[in-house]
């Protein structure tokens, strides 16, 4: 009789540290953007599940009200609830026809006044320089700070931003096409207006630096005085490249020198793995082995500020659109980092509260020796020992 009673209790107590685990969502900091329409109502367990599996959501579609995000922040105090906002586009067929018939003005042209197309899918662009265009920025951040968001994540803010030579736009001022350092200038304006209206206590993070080499290259820590974070969208490359395709380990590297810049000034940084096409259910093989890279990759860096996203991977993110992330187990599980990353022959690696990650981000097999022991690592490959 005790020897069952003793079992049932055990019985209760794993479920009830297996409810806590799933409550608490994974060990790794994440975020997402809510891409569903207004009209998917949210219910109190949407709500739930949103606070405590994300460090911060970006609105982009579902304009949450004042009471959600109360509601999301008496969940998770700490979760950072965000408003979407995109500086240089006009998405959507609505929102298109509205603004080439109020606003013609406002749309980037090119010398021969021709309408120029979003810089990504199916809108047009707008001219960075019109003031018709940071005024309505500016009012954007005034309303999202009214209803309750802690702050905006400014899209195609375009801080690595090199232009082509052949770039067509015009600056609708000037009738000059745009240079590079033209157009640096007015994308920092944008952000200052944005800044400037948001006011104190609300927070601005701004797409896209790119990777590594692009943000040293071209100079996108120059906008680090503007933002209070920075969201790199080719943390593992462009979501062209197929899974297989990996970064120089040189390149690799200077992904690991730009958080470390960012965190010197003080700032978030997160990191999104993009990759084309749909999943589907199970992940591919190669989906996962270059997600298993790309999120030691960040592991080896992140602070206590920085989150991570997959997207395609994860896209829409809420109950009834796609399942909860996939994250690998033994990822999730490491814990508190303890010190910062250590390179030795070749191998990458940092202590964590409940494990050692051991990262080769080449393009051969490396070995790393520990007590002993020779640890071998296949190329592009992730380890995690026991402690």
């Amino acid at each position: 009789m005790f020897t069952r009673l003793t079992s049932i209790i055990a019985v209760i107590l794993l479920a009830a540290v297996a409810a806590h685990a799933r409550e608490q969502g994974p060990g790794i900091p994440l975020t997402t953007q809510l891409d569903l329409p207004p009209a998917r109502r949210l219910t109190d367990a949407d709500l739930r599940m949103i606070a405590l599996r994300y460090r911060a959501v970006s609105d982009r579609m579902m304009h949450l009200s004042t009471s959600q995000i109360a509601r999301l922040h008496a969940l998770n105090p700490d979760l950072l609830v965000l408003r979407y906002i995109n500086l240089s586009s006009v998405y959507g067929t609505g929102a298109v026809r509205r603004i080439r018939k109020e606003h013609p003005d406002w749309l980037l042209r090119d010398r021969r006044g021709r309408i120029l197309p979003a810089f990504y899918g199916r809108g047009v662009a707008l001219d960075p320089a019109h003031p018709g265009v940071l005024r309505a920025l500016a009012g954007r951040c005034r309303a999202a700070a009214a209803a309750g968001y802690d702050g905006v994540m400014a899209d195609e803010a375009f801080m690595a931003n090199r232009l082509p030579g052949d770039f067509p736009g015009i600056d609708g001022k000037t009738s000059l096409p745009y240079d590079t350092d033209t157009w640096r200038r007015m994308k920092r304006r944008q952000l200052e207006a944005c800044r400037e209206a948001l006011g104190d206590g609300r927070i601005l993070i701004a797409n896209s630096v790119g990777y590594g080499t692009k943000y040293f290259a071209e100079h996108a820590a120059d906008f680090l005085a503007v933002v209070d974070g920075v969201v790199a969208e080719g943390f593992r490359g462009p979501g062209r490249w197929p899974a297989d395709r990996f970064f120089r380990e040189t390149d690799w590297r200077r992904n690991l020198d730009m958080m470390a810049d960012i965190h010197a000034h003080g700032k978030m940084f997160i990191g999104v793995a993009k990759y084309s096409g749909k999943s589907g259910g199970a992940l591919a093989p190669a989906i996962e082995r270059n997600v298993r890279l790309s999120l030691a990759t960040f592991l080896l860096q992140a602070g206590d500020k920085d989150a991570f996203s997959f997207r395609v991977i994860e896209k829409g993110n809420v109950k009834g659109r796609l399942k909860p992330p996939w994250l690998p187990a033994d990822l999730a599980g490491l814990g508190v980092a303890r010190g910062n990353w250590l390179e030795e022959n070749g191998i990458y690696l940092r202590k964590f509260e409940y494990g050692l990650l051991l990262v080769n981000p080449s393009d051969s097999s490396r070995t790393w020796h520990r007590s002993g022991a020779v640890i071998a690592l296949a190329p592009y490959t992730v380890r995690v020992l026991a402690r």
